[in-house]
Protein backbone atom coordinates (compact mmCIF):
# COMPACT_ATOMS: atom_id res chain seq x y z
CA UNK A 1 0.00 0.00 0.00
CA UNK A 2 3.09 2.75 0.85
CA UNK A 3 4.34 2.05 -2.56
CA UNK A 4 1.38 2.34 -4.79
CA UNK A 5 1.25 6.02 -2.98
CA UNK A 6 4.53 6.87 -4.95
CA UNK A 7 4.69 7.08 -9.11
CA UNK A 8 8.01 4.83 -10.52
CA UNK A 9 10.97 6.36 -10.57
CA UNK A 10 12.29 6.89 -13.66
CA UNK A 11 15.55 6.73 -13.10
CA UNK A 12 15.51 3.25 -10.80
CA UNK A 13 18.70 1.33 -11.60
CA UNK A 14 20.88 4.67 -13.27
CA UNK A 15 24.20 5.89 -11.62
CA UNK A 16 22.37 8.91 -9.52
CA UNK A 17 25.80 9.88 -8.76
CA UNK A 18 26.82 10.83 -12.53
CA UNK A 19 23.32 12.67 -12.81
CA UNK A 20 24.57 14.87 -10.07
CA UNK A 21 27.81 15.20 -11.75
CA UNK A 22 26.49 16.26 -15.33
CA UNK A 23 24.19 19.05 -13.56
CA UNK A 24 20.70 16.96 -14.28
CA UNK A 25 20.27 16.72 -10.52
CA UNK A 26 20.61 19.88 -8.38
CA UNK A 27 20.93 20.35 -4.65
CA UNK A 28 17.95 20.95 -2.80
CA UNK A 29 18.32 20.45 0.86
CA UNK A 30 21.36 19.61 3.48
CA UNK A 31 20.77 18.05 6.64
CA UNK A 32 22.96 18.44 9.65
CA UNK A 33 23.09 18.47 13.40
CA UNK A 34 25.36 19.01 16.24
CA UNK A 35 25.56 15.16 16.45
CA UNK A 36 26.43 14.14 12.65
CA UNK A 37 30.19 14.09 11.40
CA UNK A 38 28.74 13.73 8.16
CA UNK A 39 27.02 16.33 6.19
CA UNK A 40 24.34 14.98 4.08
CA UNK A 41 23.32 17.00 0.28
CA UNK A 42 19.90 15.94 -0.84
CA UNK A 43 19.65 16.00 -4.91
CA UNK A 44 16.71 15.89 -7.51
CA UNK A 45 15.72 16.73 -11.19
CA UNK A 46 13.77 19.95 -11.71
CA UNK A 47 14.01 22.82 -14.05
CA UNK A 48 16.52 26.04 -13.31
CA UNK A 49 16.27 28.57 -16.00
CA UNK A 50 15.27 32.03 -14.79
CA UNK A 51 15.56 33.29 -17.82
CA UNK A 52 12.16 31.63 -19.17
CA UNK A 53 10.23 32.12 -15.68
CA UNK A 54 8.52 35.13 -14.54
CA UNK A 55 10.38 35.66 -11.21
CA UNK A 56 7.08 36.84 -9.71
CA UNK A 57 5.50 33.39 -10.24
CA UNK A 58 8.95 32.02 -8.65
CA UNK A 59 9.60 34.23 -5.80
CA UNK A 60 11.43 31.59 -3.51
CA UNK A 61 14.28 28.93 -4.71
CA UNK A 62 11.89 26.46 -3.43
CA UNK A 63 9.20 27.20 -6.14
CA UNK A 64 11.69 25.98 -9.20
CA UNK A 65 11.45 22.27 -7.49
CA UNK A 66 8.36 22.43 -5.53
CA UNK A 67 6.26 20.74 -8.17
CA UNK A 68 8.24 18.11 -9.18
CA UNK A 69 7.45 15.16 -8.73
CA UNK A 70 10.74 13.65 -8.78
CA UNK A 71 11.92 15.63 -6.11
CA UNK A 72 8.88 15.00 -3.76
CA UNK A 73 8.69 11.13 -4.40
CA UNK A 74 13.10 10.11 -5.27
CA UNK A 75 14.93 12.50 -4.18
CA UNK A 76 18.42 10.99 -3.17
CA UNK A 77 21.63 11.77 -0.49
CA UNK A 78 25.05 11.71 -0.44
CA UNK A 79 27.59 12.63 1.90
CA UNK A 80 27.52 16.83 0.62
CA UNK A 81 31.75 16.85 0.80
CA UNK A 82 32.20 13.36 -1.12
CA UNK A 83 29.85 14.40 -4.07
CA UNK A 84 31.06 17.92 -4.11
CA UNK A 85 34.33 16.58 -4.52
CA UNK A 86 33.81 14.18 -7.22
CA UNK A 87 32.28 17.36 -9.41
CA UNK A 88 34.91 19.57 -8.62
CA UNK A 89 36.89 16.87 -10.45
CA UNK A 90 34.33 16.35 -12.74
CA UNK A 91 33.92 19.89 -13.71
CA UNK A 92 38.20 20.46 -14.25
CA UNK A 93 37.61 18.04 -17.26
CA UNK A 94 34.15 19.20 -18.77
CA UNK A 95 34.85 22.92 -19.18
CA UNK A 96 32.02 23.93 -21.30
CA UNK A 97 29.54 21.71 -20.02
CA UNK A 98 29.49 23.13 -16.40
CA UNK A 99 29.38 26.73 -15.35
CA UNK A 100 30.74 27.56 -11.94
CA UNK A 101 29.59 31.16 -10.21
CA UNK A 102 30.82 32.23 -6.95
CA UNK A 103 28.34 34.39 -4.98
CA UNK A 104 28.48 37.96 -5.75
CA UNK A 105 26.80 39.44 -2.75
CA UNK A 106 24.51 38.34 -0.13
CA UNK A 107 20.98 39.76 0.28
CA UNK A 108 19.68 40.40 3.84
CA UNK A 109 16.64 42.25 4.92
CA UNK A 110 14.00 42.83 7.42
CA UNK A 111 10.33 41.10 6.52
CA UNK A 112 7.93 42.95 4.45
CA UNK A 113 10.83 45.34 2.95
CA UNK A 114 10.72 44.71 -0.59
CA UNK A 115 13.51 41.72 -1.20
CA UNK A 116 11.34 40.14 -3.08
CA UNK A 117 10.80 42.90 -5.48
CA UNK A 118 14.49 43.69 -5.29
CA UNK A 119 15.30 39.79 -6.33
CA UNK A 120 12.88 40.22 -8.96
CA UNK A 121 14.36 43.80 -10.75
CA UNK A 122 17.92 41.92 -10.29
CA UNK A 123 16.72 38.42 -12.17
CA UNK A 124 15.13 40.66 -15.09
CA UNK A 125 17.84 43.62 -15.26
CA UNK A 126 20.29 40.82 -16.78
CA UNK A 127 19.15 37.63 -18.62
CA UNK A 128 23.29 35.89 -16.80
CA UNK A 129 22.23 37.43 -13.50
CA UNK A 130 20.79 34.33 -10.85
CA UNK A 131 19.04 34.94 -7.64
CA UNK A 132 19.13 32.24 -5.09
CA UNK A 133 16.01 33.03 -2.86
CA UNK A 134 15.99 31.88 0.40
CA UNK A 135 17.14 28.53 -0.40
CA UNK A 136 16.39 25.69 2.57
CA UNK A 137 19.95 24.14 1.77
CA UNK A 138 21.26 26.67 3.78
CA UNK A 139 18.68 26.43 6.82
CA UNK A 140 20.25 23.14 8.80
CA UNK A 141 23.89 24.68 8.38
CA UNK A 142 23.33 28.44 9.47
CA UNK A 143 20.79 27.72 12.13
CA UNK A 144 23.10 24.60 13.78
CA UNK A 145 24.32 25.39 17.00
CA UNK A 146 27.03 24.16 18.63
CA UNK A 147 27.93 22.36 15.31
CA UNK A 148 31.86 21.56 14.44
CA UNK A 149 32.96 25.09 13.13
CA UNK A 150 35.52 23.74 10.31
CA UNK A 151 32.47 21.14 9.58
CA UNK A 152 29.66 24.38 9.11
CA UNK A 153 32.20 26.43 6.72
CA UNK A 154 32.91 23.11 4.70
CA UNK A 155 29.15 22.72 4.33
CA UNK A 156 28.47 26.32 3.51
CA UNK A 157 31.37 26.35 1.14
CA UNK A 158 29.85 23.15 -0.64
CA UNK A 159 26.54 24.78 -0.72
CA UNK A 160 27.30 27.91 -2.10
CA UNK A 161 29.36 25.34 -4.58
CA UNK A 162 26.72 23.53 -5.72
CA UNK A 163 24.18 26.87 -5.88
CA UNK A 164 26.33 28.47 -8.02
CA UNK A 165 26.61 25.57 -10.67
CA UNK A 166 24.95 25.37 -13.61
CA UNK A 167 25.20 23.97 -17.35
CA UNK A 168 24.01 27.43 -18.86
CA UNK A 169 26.39 30.28 -18.44
CA UNK A 170 26.50 32.44 -15.01
CA UNK A 171 27.43 36.01 -14.52
CA UNK A 172 26.40 37.31 -11.24
CA UNK A 173 24.67 35.60 -8.59
CA UNK A 174 22.97 36.75 -5.74
CA UNK A 175 22.09 34.85 -2.32
CA UNK A 176 18.89 35.99 -0.59
CA UNK A 177 19.20 35.20 2.92
CA UNK A 178 15.90 34.32 4.96
CA UNK A 179 15.89 36.64 7.71
CA UNK A 180 15.37 33.82 10.18
CA UNK A 181 18.90 32.50 9.85
CA UNK A 182 20.53 36.06 11.09
CA UNK A 183 21.89 33.30 13.74
CA UNK A 184 24.26 32.14 11.05
CA UNK A 185 25.60 35.74 9.56
CA UNK A 186 28.89 35.49 11.31
CA UNK A 187 29.72 31.83 9.56
CA UNK A 188 28.90 33.54 6.31
CA UNK A 189 31.01 36.24 6.85
CA UNK A 190 33.79 33.76 8.11
CA UNK A 191 33.34 31.86 5.16
CA UNK A 192 33.01 34.33 2.11
CA UNK A 193 34.72 37.71 3.80
CA UNK A 194 34.86 39.38 0.21
CA UNK A 195 31.70 39.03 -0.57
CA UNK A 196 29.46 41.90 -0.57
CA UNK A 197 26.56 42.10 1.15
CA UNK A 198 23.38 44.06 0.34
CA UNK A 199 20.63 45.06 3.59
CA UNK A 200 17.31 46.38 3.21
CA UNK A 201 15.61 47.99 5.69
CA UNK A 202 12.17 49.42 6.35
CA UNK A 203 10.16 51.76 8.19
CA UNK A 204 9.17 50.30 11.22
CA UNK A 205 5.94 50.98 11.48
CA UNK A 206 5.20 49.86 7.91
CA UNK A 207 6.98 46.50 8.61
CA UNK A 208 4.65 46.22 11.52
CA UNK A 209 1.36 46.94 9.93
CA UNK A 210 2.28 44.53 7.06
CA UNK A 211 3.19 41.52 9.67
CA UNK A 212 -0.27 42.67 10.80
CA UNK A 213 -2.45 42.18 8.22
Amino acid sequence: LVAQQFSKDPYQGFDKRAFVKSGKFKLIEVRMSKNDDVVMGHFCEFELDQRDVDPSMTPRYSDYYGESINCQEHAVAFPLHEIAQECREFDKVNTGTIYNTNPSAFILHQPKSGSTLLSNMLTVARPDTFVVSEPAALRDILKCENCDRELQIQALEDTMYFLGRSRIPLGDMYIKISSQYTIGLSLIRETFPETKWIYLTRSPEIVLQKLMD
